[in-house]
């Protein structure tokens, strides 16, 4: 049953927007390879020109999977939309632990923005809070590597890492400047969302992220905060980086 909740409606639907578009491509990319099937030009044709001739020109031996990947990244970030990217094997596993119900690392959100790697915030209770890393932490280096030049979904993967293995970032943190931090780290449950009843009887959610049992997550806060006598609610989504599409408009759902 839908609940007829009093509720800005835009706040549900700027997040159903900002939830992260993610394009997944897998498998043998071999587009770039192929000859057309079709008569006269071909819009790929210019492309796959270009590949024969680094192929045949350039003077070190260049990696096929590399170009195949640089090509499908020149192409996603033509479409000049923050909410699409292209992610390999590797990133795409990294992505996938991200909003499942459990994954191995320091237990941090991060984003990229203006070309830094910038800490959204660490989840609550976890190794990278332990730690004392505070939200807009930018992010220089992991283990002495620099991030710099890295989209967010490769300095994550350097982050994460087995429970039990340390991990050192050196953050730049406004009005300190740079420090070291080293955190163990361990498995990080992803519970995403928190509630709690205010004064007047307004239940207030905090959301922060959408991962893959978010919808369930608050439908049981609304369940508890409604038995507590909730009359309204407010959501509270700052600080949230997005998730998974499909768990956002199974939530707009409940009130729209």
């Amino acid at each position: 049953m839908k609940r007829q909740l009093k509720l800005f409606f835009v706040v549900l639907i700027t997040a159903v927007v900002a939830s992260a578009l993610t394009l997944f491509i897998t498998g043998n990319s071999s587009i770039l390879g192929q000859k057309s099937t079709s008569t006269g030009d071909s819009k790929f044709d210019k492309l796959n020109k270009a590949y024969e001739q680094i192929k045949s020109d350039y003077y070190k031996k260049t990696n096929d999977d590399k170009l195949v990947d640089g090509a499908i990244k020149g192409m996603i970030e033509s479409l000049d939309d923050p909410y699409s990217t292209y992610m390999d094997q590797e990133e795409g596993k990294s992505f996938e632990e991200s909003i499942s119900a459990s994954f191995e690392g320091i237990g941090a959100q991060v984003e990229e923005k203006d070309g830094e790697i910038l800490i959204v915030a660490p989840i609550k209770g976890s190794p990278a809070e332990k730690a004392g890393v505070k939200p807009k932490d930018q992010i220089l280096k992991v283990n002495g590597k620099s991030v710099k030049g890295m989209n967010v979904n490769e300095a994550v993967a350097l982050i994460r890492g087995k429970k039990g293995t340390k991990v050192k970032l050196d953050l730049n943190r406004a009005g300190v400047g740079e420090i070291d931090l080293s955190i163990q780290r361990d498995t990080i449950p992803v519970e995403t969302v928190y509630s709690e009843m205010k004064d007047n009887s307004i239940g207030e959610i905090q959301i922060t992220s959408f991962s893959e049992t978010t919808a369930k997550e608050l439908t049981n806060a609304i369940d508890s905060l409604e038995k507590k006598g909730a009359k309204g609610y407010i959501l509270d989504l700052r600080g949230n980086p997005g998730g998974l599409m499909d768990q956002a408009i199974t939530m707009s759902n409940l009130f729209i």
